[in-house]
């Protein structure tokens, strides 16, 4: 029995809110011209053979669908060819990101030695004479480099700063923007989080996992982020 159109409609909101909303997000940001920030809560809503109408916060925007649909059990193609075109426009990468990759092994390491860095650097009294960090570490390289850390503990805690808040701008501004990840998920603060924590090393893993993706969706034949995976 063929489904009505009310059930095609369900099925194709229902579907894209849950699996795609990488795409819904791009639609927004390509058609409609709003910020990824404005775009982080886009949800659609209806989908018509004439329009798609999508929701960010308290503002609906309509997106025409041209030329209209012959009925909705068409949809599919167009939405990949929507797809294709807003994540060209948008200079965006076919790989959507959503998933976070925790620091293990080497990178575990460092992610440590960043976060004893910022604590030991932010106060003279945590490289004093009788801190941890004085009698399990410092006090090893002599009193003469102990000394030169504590007199230019400032300097180095606030270039830590510098560099580190700049790397999680790129990472924020950069990367979660051009692989769909929604401004201010749990997600993009995993990741935004733990480059400020460990700069660099958070860029190794995030392009290792985009890498990883590629590779999957080059073997598939996928071209374009969830909508042109071939599932229904």
């Amino acid at each position: 029995m063929a489904k009505s159109d009310a059930e095609i409609r369900k099925r194709i909101i229902t579907h894209m809110n849950k699996d795609h909303y990488d795409s819904i997000i791009r639609y927004v940001q390509h058609y409609a011209h709003c910020s990824p920030f404005h775009a982080r809560n886009a949800t659609l809503t209806d989908i018509t053979t004439t329009h798609l109408t999508i929701q960010c916060g308290t503002h609906t925007y309509p997106i025409p669908l041209t030329p209209p649909l012959g009925s909705l059990s068409e949809a599919r193609p167009r939405l990949v060819a929507m797809n294709r075109t807003a994540t060209d426009h948008l200079g965006h990468s076919a790989v959507t990101v959503k998933q976070w990759v925790p620091p293990l092994g080497v990178y575990a390491a460092t992610f440590l030695m960043c976060v004893l860095g910022f604590f030991v650097l932010s106060r003279d009294a945590h490289m004093a004479p009788g801190s941890w960090a004085y009698e399990y570490g410092l006090k090893y390289g002599g009193d003469a480099f102990t000394g030169w850390l504590r007199r230019y503990r400032g300097v180095g805690f606030g270039l830590m700063l510098a560099i580190h808040a700049t790397e999680a701008m790129v990472m924020a501004r950069g990367k979660m923007v051009r692989h769909a990840v929604p401004v201010g998920s749990g997600l993009w603060w995993k990741w935004v989080g733990g480059t400020f924590v460990d700069g660099v090393c958070s860029f190794h893993r995030f392009d290792a996992l985009v890498a990883r993706r590629e590779k999957e969706m080059g073997k598939k034949g996928h071209l374009v982020g969830g909508v042109e995976s071939g599932r229904s």
